[in-house]
């Protein structure tokens, strides 16, 4: 993944130079993970040998959302054992539990605060789940701030329910408190808005169709690959919500029995708002992301959906979860379509590419930045092609697939600007020909192809 490699650059520095750098050249994301990562390189001395210790941090947190809803949300034995086993064995978290970002170790977080809001709610009197809301409230800001609103949002949701519980002086002491505390990455995101003018992520479209299907898609979608996986095929998936409703009908009583316990109700309110929060946001705020891709932000919707299967004790709906389950992640290995193709880098067209490029131009400098997937890649993987010596320029360049179709020529020309003429300009991408004509049909792809290459005469 592209941003993964963000978190390596630094995780990699010293300390005090993560800090200084982040200071000065703010980050879209709060620091704590990159923080804490950067530690966690320190401790376990991380290199391009080891490199798969970075996913382990991140696994370590899925282990302990599950462990911690387990412990404290499962009183049954065998509820607590199909729990684990859903959550081991599910693709969606196959997919994102072990990627050196930040989503397990907030998605952690928010889970703990979901209980704590909980117990909170129970008894509005007791200062301890207030000021350990606060506190998880803080590491949740300092480490995503889509989750932030989440939680914020979530929390008036709940308050606005149960009014006439609380006393007013305490609220607002805990509010004053945590802006104070958020200050700091509250400055430094406004010093990234401002340098880098929000671009490509505040929408200021005019309002169109796509508006009214992306929340639909979004919301449907997220509930796909939850459930089932990042493996999506344009075919198969329906017929597996078929499946899945006829399922849900065959054990409605089942389901309404469980819907009289409030508990129930509100694992139920909480997936329902996270989805409908997130589908609404990501299609009029934040619109660069495309609609397959904010699944990633429901990691703790996932642990609370399959929580609610465990509880519902249907055998049946356990099997079918895991075969499907169990399909997607070898079709995802077999095929190594689990490193989903609107995040990730194809890196054996990178190496094909590479490779073709030296062989019909000899010595070439392959021009990437440190923070980018193609920097980490020529560094890990083709370190002799560092040569500034060298006559000709190969560079790779990444694109918004939400951008426009004049992006390319606007980077040629300012590679031409920089380096000398541009000989050679080809796309590529790792998209399915039937996924790619369905995201350009609605609308959310504009660019030919999400990677563009280069080969660059440089100027004497």
């Amino acid at each position: 993944m592209g941003d993964e490699l963000f978190s390596v650059y630094y995780a990699k520095i010293g300390f005090i130079d993560l800090i200084k750098e982040y200071i000065s050249f703010p980050d879209n994301h709060p620091p704590l993970y990159y923080l804490l990562l950067n530690l966690w390189q320190k401790i376990f001395n991380i290199s391009f040998h080891n490199d798969y210790m970075f996913q382990l941090f991140s696994i370590f947190w899925h282990f302990a959302t599950i462990a911690y809803i387990s412990k404290y949300f499962i009183s049954n034995t065998n509820k607590r054992i199909v729990f684990i086993v859903l959550t081991v064995f599910s693709s969606f978290f196959f997919m994102y539990s072990h990627m050196v970002r930040y989503y397990s170790m907030v998605s952690f977080f928010y889970i703990v605060f979901y209980n704590q809001l909980n117990q909170w709610l129970k008894d509005t009197g007791n200062l301890s789940h207030l000021i350990f809301l606060n506190i998880l409230t803080v590491f949740i800001a300092y480490t995503d701030y889509p989750t932030l609103m989440l939680a914020a949002f979530y929390t008036a949701f709940r308050m606005l329910q149960e009014l006439h519980k609380f006393k007013l002086r305490p609220i607002f002491a805990s509010i004053i408190i945590q802006l104070i505390v958020m200050l700091p990455i509250f400055y430094l995101n406004h010093q990234y808005s401002h340098s880098s003018g929000l671009s490509g992520a505040l929408g200021r479209h005019e309002f169109s169709y796509v508006h009214l299907i992306k929340p639909l898609m979004g919301f449907t979608q997220s509930l796909y690959h939850i459930s089932f996986g990042e493996f999506f095929n344009m075919y198969i998936a329906p017929l597996f919500l078929v499946v899945l409703l006829i399922l849900i009908l065959l054990n409605l009583k089942k389901i309404h029995h469980m819907l009289d316990d409030n508990e129930t109700r509100i694992h139920v309110g909480f997936i329902l708002f996270n989805l409908i929060f997130l589908s609404l946001f990501l299609t009029f705020v934040v619109t660069r992301y495309p609609i397959f891709s904010f699944a990633r932000f429901l990691l703790p919707v996932g642990y609370i959906l399959f929580l609610l299967i465990a509880n519902l004790q249907s055998s049946v709906i356990v099997i079918f979860f895991l075969v499907v389950n169990s399909f997607a992640i070898s079709q995802n290995i077999l095929h190594k379509s689990f490193i989903n193709p609107i995040y990730f880098v194809p890196k054996e067209k990178v190496f094909q590419l590479y490779s073709s490029v030296f062989n019909k131009y000899g010595n070439v400098l392959w021009i990437a930045d440190d923070k980018c997937p193609f920097g980490y890649l020529r560094d890990k993987h083709f370190p002799s092609s560092i040569s500034l010596s060298s006559e000709y320029v190969f560079k790779i360049v990444t694109l918004r697939i939400n951008g426009t179709p004049e992006t390319p020529k606007y980077i040629e020309k300012d590679l031409e600007r920089n380096y000398g003429k541009v000989l050679v300009s080809q796309g590529f991408d790792n998209f399915s020909k039937s996924s790619k004509c369905f995201l350009q049909r609605i609308g959310l792809m504009n660019t030919d192809y999400k990677y563009y290459y280069y080969v660059i005469r440089k100027d004497a």
